[in-house]
């Protein structure tokens, strides 16, 4: 199963039929698509198999990883969590379960290089014709047995900044393995780092990460990166959204005319009162 959130990309049906094409065994492939944009776009999905398609208001502000723990609902072998700006290479879903092995996952490509800047993680990805053992994740391309996918329910306070971190560290505590594929099996385009706004804060909880390096299993995860945790300061300048979420009108997932139709009843039968 893919799970992939997109935020306003409008090439996203394009996006979708590329990673379909690019697999060997396409109709042994289920996708949950969550599309947040401005109008559903339903009917340009409805003819992809074993896709299920979800239209998210573009100012839901819950963000992806909420959309990405509903998704865990559907029972799967493997999941594989996507971002809409990663293409992957000819025949990547077997190339995916050859390199996978017990007790592992596998994220991204290349091989890492971290640094900490008191308050941001960054990993950059050299190139590598191998696969290579890692230490942390990212979400934008993550495929793992869905019996460790349970920890994304788990870090549910965490939106955008902070969750791969948080990520890496639990699977690292539970003696899971992070193998990067080689750098040509994927290429990153980036086209979401375009758009200006986005209806929820990439830094939501983002000081919780600080927490997570200083327990413990963070501590242990800290020392194998290489990370001082004496330099790790708590991030100050986090803005939060409501814990709390207006659901508003179920009239967002109708289709326009059905909408019409709802409002038209409910108009009349106010009149008739």
């Amino acid at each position: 199963m893919i799970v992939i959130h997109s935020y306003k990309n409008k090439k996203l049906l394009e996006y979708v039929d590329k990673i379909l094409n690019s697999a060997k065994n396409k109709s042994s492939i289920k996708i949950k698509l969550y599309d947040q944009i401005n109008v559903s776009r339903r009917e340009s999905f409805k003819n992809i198999k074993n896709l299920e398609y979800t239209h998210v208001r573009w100012d839901d502000y819950r963000g992806p990883n909420h959309y990405r723990a509903r998704a865990l609902q559907e029972t799967s072998k493997f999941v594989l969590f996507l971002s809409d700006h990663i293409d992957l290479t000819s025949n990547w879903d077997e190339k995916l379960i050859d390199a996978m092995s017990d007790n592992s996952v596998i994220s991204m490509s290349g091989k890492e290089h971290t640094s900490w800047d008191s308050f941001f993680i960054t990993v950059d990805r050299k190139s590598s014709n191998t696969m290579t053992k890692s230490f942390f994740v990212n979400i934008d391309m993550l495929f793992m047995p869905q019996h460790l996918a349970y920890i994304i329910l788990q870090l549910q306070e965490f939106k955008v900044s902070g969750l791969s971190e948080a990520v890496s560290v639990k699977l690292f505590s539970k003696g899971v393995d992070v193998f990067s594929m080689p750098t040509d099996f994927l290429t990153d385009s980036k086209h979401s780092t375009d758009i200006d706004y986005y209806p929820y804060s990439k830094t939501h909880n983002y000081s919780k990460l600080y927490n997570v390096l200083l327990s413990e299993p963070g501590k242990l995860f800290c020392n194998a990166v290489g990370i001082d945790t004496s330099k790790i300061k708590r991030y100050p300048y986090e803005i939060n959204n409501p814990e709390y979420f207006d659901a508003r009108s179920l009239l967002d997932e109708m289709p326009s005319g059905s909408k019409f139709n709802s409002i038209h009843q409910k108009i009349t039968f106010i009149q008739k009162k």
